[in-house]
């Protein structure tokens, strides 16, 4: 290497670190891209070649990558694809400071459990200079790691805790298919070296002898934004290149060469008078192998679900409880089901058909561990109450917070909102103004949707911000449930500046005015802040009839939080970052006003902003109702004690004896199909077992079924 004017150059190869911590940690991501460094002044310095790796040698599996963050936890999620099992992990930690302040390294999913996965992470280079530290940890052969779901719920994120905070820090994160799974025989030499400079500088690790189809991996960093020539014959791990934020610069880089040889990346760093900086660069060989095989799966378990309804006007109908998205079951107001053979560990559980004069009193969907050859219980309290006047209900929904970048988004899913519904936004950042400069949707395939997103209140206080959106009567898009993905509504934020910490909150509501002028009430915002238990409240706005009350608030202080009474809950969620934030609704059956009220559990430890908003949603016309009586009559020998099922329009069936009768209340005026099943075969039902039956607009309409029964020994 040639040293250039004003440049201190050092290379060094460290003895390798072993080191294994675990910390519990709340995190989760996202789909957002993060910032990416200026475009270097200088003509580009990749070369068009790069050396041909040999067939089934180690590859590049997923990689994720952000600068930006801040405080006593640096966390990163692979959205939106987890890595394999078996794979090799490579971590690179950013931060401004001289000292080695990371406590542990370990791996999470962002479910609502923050679940553990346990892989070990070795601390295999530290580099430190100019007030800049870098380190590199290392996992091998990683397990525990489930395919990610399509609501990103069980993103695998990866967390360095500090002991001490980091006013700017960053990840760089890369996985690798094919490294040995074995510690010593994976990971080679791994040296660092650094300098600075105040005109074009060279910033290389040290030289490095890799064997034929092992990986060369390297990881440089800078304090100037400047601009960047990357290492002959090395691809960039982010096909986006390399990464900045407002104080660092960052690039990663690798090859799998064919051959042995020896290797240095060496990058440029475009300093100057005007932009001198301070660079550091790591590299490290992981050797090829097999991984040992996978540990054999655990036994399964099972999932008992538990309905208890209070309340009046109970949803005669049942309910349907669904697991994972893809399980469904009916259940009654107050009984159990049973989902057997689990696969073990953690599960979604989400109770659907509940009538929109109830609600789930509980997180819906929650999220329940089912253990190894035992059985778990998750309980569904519903509470009931007059029916709502205009009829609104919530649909579906989706959120999640630690995104960084310009963009925020998140997506629906399994299911899509129903055609005709209404969508609520509600977006959070750390931010003193309104960067949002659109809001969109479209479909996870790219397909542009084109509802209009109108927006209603924006608030801002103590370095956080939160903004409102409402779409009414939305379209374009398929209905139905995508289990892979490839077709849910997305809803995005377009943003005029980065943001370090971010998400969204988003809800679909069935029986909103489809007019946006008509379906929008009245809506207010107010912020505080405390050091002990602080009310949070928008104040209190006035709200017709059956129209929904929207609820949220937020503050960028982890503490516990009381809901507003008379509310149920839309959806809480919170990042390892700080930020947290909470949604929640209602229904007035009569007019008059709503004043939710939040409850921050501030201290003089823990103290807070927070922010919330209300805004009312009005009805659209009620829909004709109607209600249907089922009976049933049975005549002969040989009886069937166990009676029949009735359904309603192919939902979820409800016993019905021999000789009676069944209601279905509030069933929308018009012709609806009713089945009995359940009939023995000695047994044959006069006109068949379905009738379509026309419901009357505030009448009752009647179905009957008349079963003749034959004795076994009658029958020919």
């Amino acid at each position: 290497m040639t040293r250039r004017p004003g440049q201190r150059t050092t290379v060094r190869v460290m003895p390798r670190l072993l080191a294994a911590a675990f910390v519990a940690a709340a995190c989760s991501d996202s789909l957002s891209p993060r910032p990416k460094a200026p475009t270097a002044p200088p003509p580009a310095q990749r070369a068009p070649e790069v050396l041909q790796s040999a067939a089934g040698d180690i590859t590049l599996d997923q990689q994720n990558s952000t600068l930006g963050l801040a405080g006593r936890r640096l966390l990163k999620g692979f959205n939106p694809t987890n890595p394999h099992n078996g794979d090799a992990i490579v971590v690179t930690f950013f931060w401004i400071g001289s000292t080695n302040i990371i406590d542990s390294v370990t791996d999470h999913l962002t479910n609502s459990s923050w679940t553990k996965v346990g892989n070990t992470y070795h601390l295999v280079e530290y580099a430190t200079a100019g007030g800049i530290s870098m380190a590199t940890y290392v996992a091998i052969n990683v397990q525990n790691i489930p395919v990610a779901s399509a609501a990103q719920d069980n993103v695998l994120a990866i967390e360095a805790s500090l002991s001490d905070s980091v006013a700017d820090g960053g990840i760089w994160m890369s996985a690798w298919s094919g490294v040995d799974g074995v510690f010593p025989q994976a990971v080679g030499v791994h040296p660092s070296g650094s300098g600075a400079g105040s005109s074009p500088t060279v910033a290389q690790p040290g030289p490095m002898t890799v064997n034929a189809g092992a990986l060369v991996y390297g990881v440089t960093m800078t304090n100037a934004l400047v601009g960047l020539g990357t290492p002959t014959g090395f691809r960039s791990i982010d096909p986006g290149g390399s990464i900045s934020d407002a104080r660092m610069k960052a690039d990663g880089e690798y090859t799998v060469p064919a051959s042995t040889g020896s290797f240095d990346p060496q990058w440029t760093w475009y300093f100057d008078q005007s932009h001198a900086g301070t660079w550091m660069a790591t590299g490290l060989i992981l050797n090829p192998g097999s991984p040992p095989p996978p540990p054999p799966p655990a036994p399964p378990g099972n999932l008992t679900v538990t309905t208890s309804t209070s309340g009046s006007n109970l949803d005669p109908d049942g309910y349907t409880v669904t697991v994972d998205g893809t399980q469904s079951q009916p259940v009654g107001t107050n009984a159990s089901v049973t989902f057997s053979s689990l696969p073990a560990g953690t599960h979604s559980v989400a109770v659907g058909g509940v009538a929109s004069n109830c609600t789930v009193t509980t997180a819906n969907p929650q999220s329940v561990s089912v253990p190894s050859g035992g059985t778990a219980t998750a309980s569904a309290p519903v509470s009931c109450g007059a029916a709502s006047v205009g009829g609104i209900v919530l649909d579906t929904l989706n959120g999640n917070l630690g995104e960084s970048g310009r963009l925020l988004l998140t997506r629906f899913g399994p299911r899509n909102p129903h055609l005709g519904d209404a969508i609520v936004a509600t977006f959070f950042w750390r931010g003193s103004t309104n960067v949002i400069t659109s809001v969109t949707d479209r479909l996870s395939d790219g397909t542009l949707v084109g509802n209009t997103y109108t927006p209603v209140e924006y608030v801002t206080a103590g370095g956080i911000s939160m903004a409102t959106y409402v779409a009414t009567n939305v379209q374009n898009y398929p209905e139905g449930t995508f289990p892979g993905g490839e077709k849910l509504l997305v809803v995005q934020a377009q943003l005029s500046d980065s943001v370090a910490d971010g998400g969204l909150m988003i809800s679909a509501w069935g029986g909103v005015d489809g007019v946006t002028a008509q379906a929008l009430g009245a809506h207010q915002s107010q912020s505080g802040a405390g050091s002990q238990p602080t009310v949070a409240a928008p104040g209190p706005i006035a709200i017709n009839a059956g129209a929904l009350a929207y609820g949220v608030t937020m503050s960028g202080t982890l503490v516990g939080r009381d809901p507003p009474s008379g509310f149920a809950n839309i959806t809480s969620m919170s990042d390892g970052a700080g930020l947290i934030a909470e949604g929640d609704y209602a229904v007035p059956a009569a007019a008059g006003q709503v004043d939710p009220r939040w409850t921050w559990n501030f201290s003089p430890s823990s103290p807070g902003t927070w922010l919330a908003t209300v805004l009312a949603l009005n009805p659209g016309t009620a829909p004709a109702l109607g209600n249907l009586t089922v009976s049933t009559s049975t005549t002969g020998s040989n009886l069937d004690p166990d009676g029949y099922t009735v359904a309603v329009d192919g939902g979820p069936g409800q016993a019905i004896g021999i000789n009676g009768s069944l209601s279905f209340t509030n069933l929308a005026a018009g012709s609806h199909s009713v089945t009995l099943s359940g009939v023995a075969v000695n047994c044959t039902v006069t006109g068949g077992n379905s009738q379509t039956v026309t419901v009357p607009s505030g009448g009752t309409a009647t179905a009957a079924f008349r079963g003749w029964r034959l004795a076994p020994a009658d029958r020919h």
